[in-house]
């Protein structure tokens, strides 16, 4: 994630927030920046900012690891039943012979 303020003016300045989107997808990206303008309106206002508790991402994998693996194996192989191959990708001719 990259996060880079630019002055462009003598009180103008240009926010330029880039992130992969194989960190954030669109569930979690309205999460995080909400929570972001939260934040700065906050500061904006001088008020005492109130943020909801965080769960560490340590207890989502304690909770993994107390799953069932073998209903999650069912699961999935019920899920992909039918499937005879992968999924083959589209790919781009490079110019150079590589």
């Amino acid at each position: 994630m990259r996060v880079s303020v630019l002055r462009t003016g003598e009180e103008s300045y240009r926010f330029v927030w880039s992130f992969h989107h194989i960190l954030m997808d669109g569930w979690c990206l309205f999460l995080v920046v909400g929570e972001a303008f939260h934040t700065y309106f906050a500061i904006l206002e001088d008020r005492k900012l109130e943020l909801a508790p965080v769960t560490p991402y340590s207890e989502y994998i304690e909770w993994l690891d107390r799953q069932d693996h073998a209903e999650a194996e069912r699961f999935w192989r019920d899920y992909f039943a039918g499937f005879e191959q992968q999924t083959v990708l589209p790919q781009v001719k490079q110019l150079d012979g590589h």
